[in-house]
């Protein structure tokens, strides 16, 4: 028996050192090496330059400008030929008119629409620590907190810059903020916006460890580049790094930063020699001692992006629509020119050409408004001349449903519905708010993912803007002065929490509400108040309060026990006997 089993486990042995091999041969063949094909020649630093230059092109929606880029093909030093995508705008004639449609530049714009038109409700909630053990509310600092909120978020101009933010990431696919301050301009902390040509992100497996921002200067025929370096120090300090570059040729040398005044006069002295509030240390940094965390904030529109996988930034809304854009304008173009020359053409003999009647002379001809083409006419009188006409199929409708084709590739590119472009003429739109939810859902579900992202950025942006105005009262001569009213708050991760409504983008209809919430109350599955709180939500508590009473009084629930009626307190007073 054991020579029997000794057999078999050597046979198994046997197949299974076979069946590795087979394994470890498959798997040879099928795994990925890069040395047979790489990517390398696609995913470089000119060809996603190149790129986000593109689509700021777009996005600017300059006919000319569009026209100039693709026949030109020097976006990066004129190393890319364009010819050979053998687009609209690289082939079309001068002699033609060439029309932009302007649906790029129309989808980024409506994003900041859609993202934040109707504003973002902020709530400061501030804890203090009870018992030494645990956090509750203070009601008072929060009440304090959130006073001067609203008028940060004004000195901030927080709308302007969220919405403008909401443009630059939805064609460059990545956009940056920084908080800074200036007590010359303002007395309070100073927000701005970038796009993603004037910003680069350096992160670390993932984590972002700095933010630079980059101006470009002309100075005596050379050009400078100023990089502010947004980071931390080694204990976890704000700083912020100032490294001025020249260029000779393309290799890039640092300088001084006095080296031109536009950097000198506008960052670290005024117009008279005198240092601003900029003292930097050996390092070449300004370091806001004893506040915590960066002063700069980057986000990505959507990610990852399919065509630059490997870079930090994400992806821009035209990603893979290029070539629909393309075919927008040249079906618009040919669309116009259909109007332009397809006219019914009469041909008229030259003898019987509209004439001057003093001159005998034929009248000049307007292209745009005389549909005829003259032909050679006989001048004996005995002649048959007559003018014939010829009729030419309008081809309108089949350029409209190519450009419905194009269009809705477009749109799904970009995650938005046609209907939240303002395009309603593509299907019959119903009044409803069913109607309008329905058509706008996919716009609907990509706010939604968009905002996700939006939501912790905006948390740590408003959070850093708070302590940073509290380092200026600290730090800043003459800001205490002038910030009349800001408490004295200390704003800390740990005992500030920043809450956001987006609020909805479309808003359900007065008879939905009815509906949706009186067969809420009907089921018992929500009370009175909260069915009128939900129908009338811009109604004050006074008014709500007083509407549930009335509601309670007809339906006589306080028959019984006369006490369980709140007294109505409308605009005619308390109900007294």
């Amino acid at each position: 028996m054991n020579i029997i089993q000794g057999i078999k486990e050597k046979i198994k042995n046997k197949r299974l050192t076979k069946l590795e091999k087979d394994l470890l041969s498959l798997r040879n063949k099928m795994q990925f090496d890069p040395r047979l094909l790489s990517l390398a020649e696609v995913e470089t630093a000119e060809a996603f330059s190149r790129r986000i230059y593109e689509y700021k092109v777009w996005n600017m929606g300059n006919a000319g400008l569009l026209c100039r880029f693709y026949r030109a093909g020097n976006a990066i030093g004129g190393k890319y030929d364009y010819n050979k995508l053998n687009y609209f705008w690289t082939k079309a004639p001068t002699t033609r008119r060439m029309i932009h449609c302007g649906i790029p530049g129309l989808i980024s714009s409506r994003m900041a629409d859609i993202l934040f038109k109707g504003g973002v409700a902020i709530n400061v909630v501030l804890y203090k620590n009870e018992n030494g053990e645990s956090l509750a509310e203070d009601k008072a600092g929060s009440k304090k907190s959130n006073e001067f909120m609203k008028e940060l978020q004004k000195k901030l101009n927080l709308q302007t810059n969220l919405q403008t933010a909401a443009v630059n990431e939805s064609w460059g696919g990545h956009c940056f903020f920084r908080l800074s301050h200036d007590s010359s301009v303002s007395a309070y902390p100073i927000l701005e916006t970038f796009d993603i040509t004037k910003a680069e992100v350096i992160k670390e497996r993932g984590i972002t460890k700095a933010i630079v921002f980059k101006t470009w200067y002309e100075h005596r025929g050379k050009t400078y580049r100023l990089d502010e370096i947004y980071s931390t120090t080694e204990t976890g300090d704000a700083c912020v790094t100032y490294r001025l570059f020249t260029f000779d040729g393309d290799k890039e040398r640092e300088c001084e930063l006095l080296s031109i005044p536009q950097t000198s006069e506008s960052f670290f002295f005024d117009g008279r020699g005198n240092q601003k509030g900029i003292a930097l240390d050996e390092n070449q940094r300004f370091v806001y001692t004893g506040l915590k965390g960066m002063l700069a904030f980057e986000k990505p529109n959507k990610a990852p992006s399919q065509e630059f996988p490997s870079s930090n930034y994400g992806a821009s809304d035209y990603e893979g629509a290029l070539d629909e854009f393309d075919a927008l304008d040249e079906i618009t173009s040919a669309n116009v020119r259909e109007i332009r020359t397809n006219e019914t053409k009469r041909y008229i003999p030259d003898v019987m050409l509209p004439r001057d009647d003093k001159t005998g002379e034929p009248l000049p001809f307007d292209e745009f408004a005389d549909c005829y083409v003259k032909v050679k006419g006989d001048s004996d009188q005995d002649a048959e001349n007559k003018i014939d006409v010829s009729e030419i199929s309008d081809k309108t409708a089949s350029y409209l449903e190519k450009w419905k084709s194009s269009l809705s590739i477009v749109c799904n590119k970009a995650k938005i519905s046609p209907y939240s472009l303002g395009i309603t003429w593509l299907e019959a739109v119903g009044p409803s708010a069913e109607s309008q939810l329905e058509r706008n859902k996919t716009t609907i579900d990509m706010r939604k993912g968009k905002l996700e992202l939006w939501t912790p950025l905006l948390e740590e942006l408003l959070l850093r803007a708070l302590q940073l105005n509290t380092w200026m009262r600290k730090e800043v001569n003459e800001i205490r002065e002038r910030q009349k009213g800001v408490p004295d708050i200390e704003f800390t991760e740990a005992n500030t929490s920043i809450q956001l409504d987006f609020g909805e983008y479309v808003e359900e209809g007065v008879s939905t509400r009815i509906t949706t919430w009186g067969g809420a109350k009907t089921q018992r599955v929500a009370s009175t108040n909260e069915a009128v709180r939900q129908i009338h939500p811009d109604w004050t508590e006074k008014q709500i309060e007083d509407e549930v009473n009335i509601i309670r009084f007809e339906d006589g629930v306080s028959v019984d026990n006369p006490a369980n009626l709140p007294a109505l307190t409308g605009a005619g007073g308390p109900i007294t006997e």
